[in-house]
């Protein structure tokens, strides 16, 4: 039985009515440990939507019913390849268009012009294919009902190349929403939202706060490793990865995004032993080098600000010592563990016992921070009535451990809330879904989609050396 850890009533209901980027809850009981644990409660950026409308929450897009760049001239075509003797697909891609419709005319999209094309096939997949190859249509979103993952990854990988954006439908996705009317209402919602922002729209984008999560000097660095398929099947031999990271640089209310590939590498089998997956220091050097370069050349960079290199493998001494010696560099290294955490979270003053969503809970013996992004949070129906719960199931909250070069302890307690305040915006900024959050940030979310592309490009398309930097948007990714 896991243990728990419990809130205070009083102080939570204290803390909602200070407007302020995070309010200590003080020290919490913990069931079975005598350790010292502090709760914090982080007051994250609110969204803001068309004319200037600001909510917690990306779902509230249904009630306030303007994305943010609502009354700008949009233009897109939308091509949809599918299977010609799938006649429930047929009648169902008819729905899905005229849901399209009705989405567009209760988000105020009067300006977004989206033409849908369905386009019968004997090989849609082959088909919408042939269409990625021809690279540079603005305007152009390609899209096929898909039955597999290879599918996905076959043409998300090709989109991202040839930088042509792709809007996949999953057959079986769509026939199981589609028996709850409420269910595809809202996987229809879903749809609307991205091919809006796959045709340059933006939904929504972080308000303007006292505190920018990431202004713009600032960057903010994903990496993954993803495993390349050992066809040797060797039982010593050292694995081999391929290492993606993705940029953010939030500069204003633009959003730009840097994909970078690293050709395969090896692990040093001793240090795989000891820390399990790690990045190499000559790769970490060699990304944050090339990241530092794109953003002076393309994002108008002078000089950077602070890096935030976010990642999911544990820090070591080894990456430390790296960016200690690039000079000038003033760095946060961020592991973010998404499992992990044994103990369980209740907060006594709710009658479900679930705790609120940006509550952050620092050991301040093993100097790790728990956070959760998901639990209870208060946002506003179309009638003004206030909801309380968000997430589904038990919240799994991420762990994150911060390595920087200070030293004084309060300064670094500071430093690890103020991470946890970039997480929780980043994450908000996913276009992908307004019903549901990623767990993690954005740029951990999609540097492992990224990987999972390259993976499947290096196995089938081309070497990983031969693919170079490429310069990509969010968008080529959804």
């Amino acid at each position: 039985m896991c243990s728990g850890v419990h809130m205070r009533k009083k102080t939570l209901l204290e803390f909602m009515r200070k407007p302020k980027f995070y309010e200590e809850l003080g020290c919490i009981d913990v069931t079975t440990d005598s350790c010292l644990l502090k709760a914090f409660l982080i007051n994250e950026p609110k969204l803001i939507f068309g004319d200037g409308i600001q909510r917690n929450l990306p779902i509230e897009l249904r009630y306030v019913r303007r994305p943010y760049t609502y009354n700008e001239e949009i233009e897109a075509e939308y091509i949809v390849y599918y299977d010609k003797r799938d006649l429930r697909i047929r009648n169902l891609l008819k729905r899905f268009e005229n849901g399209l419709i009705f989405w567009r005319e209760k988000l105020h999209l009067d300006k977004y012009t989206l033409k849908v094309n369905l386009l019968s096939s004997d090989d849609p997949v082959n088909d919408a294919l042939n269409e990625i190859k021809h690279p540079g249509r603005e305007g152009i979103i390609i899209g096929a009902v898909i039955s597999n993952k290879d599918d996905f990854l076959k043409l998300k990988a090709m989109g991202f190349v040839n930088k042509v954006k792709t809007h996949l439908l999953k057959r079986d996705k769509m026939i199981s929403l589609s028996k709850n009317s409420k269910e595809f209402a809202m996987y229809l919602l879903n749809n609307i939202v991205q091919l809006y922002a796959k045709a340059n729209g933006i939904p929504w984008m972080l308000a303007d706060v006292p505190l920018n999560p990431l202004p713009p000097t600032d960057i903010a660095i994903g990496f993954a490793l993803t495993k390349v398929e050992d066809k040797e099947d060797q039982k010593d031999r050292i694995p081999y990865y391929i290492a993606s990271t993705f940029a953010v640089n939030i500069a204003g209310k633009e959003i730009k995004t840097i994909a970078l590939f690293t050709d395969v590498f090896t692990l040093d089998y001793e240090k795989y032993q000891t820390y399990g997956l790690y990045i190499p220091g000559r790769i970490v050097r060699e990304i944050v080098s090339k990241v530092i370069n794109i953003a002076k050349h393309y994002m108008s960079i002078k000089e950077p600000g602070r890096l935030f290199i976010y990642k999911t493998t544990v820090n070591t001494p080894e990456e430390i010592d790296v960016l200690n010696n690039m000079c000038g560099l003033r760095w946060r290294l961020v592991h973010m563990g998404l499992s992990g955490f044994r103990k369980r979270i209740y907060d006594l003053s709710s009658a479900e016992g679930c705790a609120p969503r940006g509550l952050a809970i620092y050991d301040t013996g093993i100097k790790e921070l728990v956070l959760l992004t998901t639990g209870t949070i208060k946002y506003k129906t179309q009638k003004d009535v206030i909801a309380k719960s968000y997430g589904i199931g038990t919240p799994i909250p991420l762990r994150i451990n911060l390595d920087m070069q200070i030293s004084d302890p309060k300064q670094y307690e500071n430093e690890l809330l103020f991470t946890a305040y970039q997480v929780l915006s980043l994450e908000k900024l996913d276009w992908e879904s307004c019903t549901n959050w990623p767990k993690e940030t954005i740029i951990i979310k999609y540097a492992r989609r990224l990987g999972e592309l390259v993976k499947y490009m290096v196995s089938n398309v081309r070497r990983a050396s031969t693919l170079g930097p490429i310069k990509g948007d969010i968008r080529y990714l959804m």
